[in-house]
């Protein structure tokens, strides 16, 4: 394996080639060498140990950019969530012994602030906020995490999309918001404001090929809405229209918004030609994946054979709540 220094160097000559023969990107706008210390220098102030001192990094990624145009945000998400900056990024933390709760999520925000280039910052979100991600509380004078908290839900059903072609993001998405939008690329901007319109959950990678399955999928492809108990999708003015398949039946979708279908267990979605599965998740499971309103998950009222946790990007970012429940108690004796 690369050593940490060469896959650092690695993702810097990734960058320099990628702004060399990018049309709206330029070093003024990304500096690969300020990039990569930047990355070095956050992993490091935000390291914490858990579980028999094993190091815990965020798996949070903001990416902080002044005064941009909605091409440039475009061209950046596209660098940042490509598979070779994420391969580099990822073999760099096992090298150093980071482990991660979940896979890395890189958000790119446009800022008022004059900044000469970019700014990167990896973060831990506090139990506070409610939000799809773990949750950390620190002890910050010692590096110290004190406990963990599953990912909290705003809806009392949960359920899973599940991509079976085309080039997600991810894969397999847990619903929990009462609003999930589909579609290809995370932000989607107003071309003559810059105002940003929506940022999409199960997201699409773009595809300079016109033809390819991700390109047949709109930026404001679809929407799935969880109303009376229920979940709905919605056609949100797409290109190339919204589809379910139940049972050998067709159901095509008014586009624009204008009616809802609802969904079942099951269900085939196709956006264009891509193909999602929609399955309903079941009480015990959804124990298991998230905290569940109104109540944070009580690790103490699970069955500690059914424990798990979902995987991240690679076994070596993966914890089981065994472990959790192990350290939480060894916490609970000390105290």
């Amino acid at each position: 394996m690369m050593s940490r220094n060469t896959q650092l160097k690695a993702l810097q000559e990734f960058l320099f080639e990628t702004i060399k023969a990018n049309y709206y990107l330029s070093f003024d706008d990304l500096n690969p060498e300020q990039v990569t210390k930047q990355i070095a220098q956050q992993l490091e102030e935000n390291r914490f140990e858990w579980l028999d001192n094993t190091v815990y990094v965020p798996n949070l990624l903001t990416i902080s950019v002044p005064g941009s145009t909605p091409d440039k945000i475009e061209e950046l998400e596209v660098i940042f969530n490509s598979v070779v900056f994420m391969k580099y990024l990822y073999e760099y933390m096992t090298e150093l012994n980071y482990k991660l709760f979940d896979f890395v999520k890189i958000e790119v925000d446009s800022i008022a602030q004059p900044h000469q280039h970019i700014s990167l910052k990896f973060f831990w979100p506090s139990p506070e906020e409610i939000r799809e991600d773990f949750t950390v509380l620190l002890n910050k004078q010692e590096g110290k995490i004190l406990q963990v908290f599953a990912p909290k839900s705003e809806i009392p059903l949960l359920a899973r999309l599940t991509a079976l072609n085309g080039e997600p993001y991810r894969v397999d998405y847990i619903i929990t918001k009462q609003v999930t939008y589909l579609g290809r690329l995370r932000n989607v901007t107003d071309r003559e404001t810059s105002h940003m319109i929506r940022r999409n959950d199960f997201i699409f990678a773009r595809h300079l090929d016109p033809l390819s399955i991700n390109s047949s999928v709109s930026r404001l492809h679809a929407k799935i809405v969880y109303e009376d108990g229920r979940f709905a999708i919605y056609d949100t003015g797409s290109s190339n229209g919204t589809s379910i398949i139940r049972k050998g039946e067709t159901i095509d979708l008014l586009r624009a918004e204008i009616s809802g279908q609802y969904l079942e267990d099951n269900d085939l979605l196709i956006l264009g030609s891509a193909h999602l599965k929609f399955n309903l998740i079941s009480s015990e499971e959804a124990t298991t994946l998230v905290s569940m309103p109104p109540e944070k998950l009580d690790f103490d009222d699970i069955d500690n054979n059914q424990i798990k946790l979902p995987k991240g990007a690679d076994d070596t970012f993966s914890i089981s709540k065994q472990e959790m429940l192990k350290h939480l108690n060894s916490l609970d004796k000390k105290t």
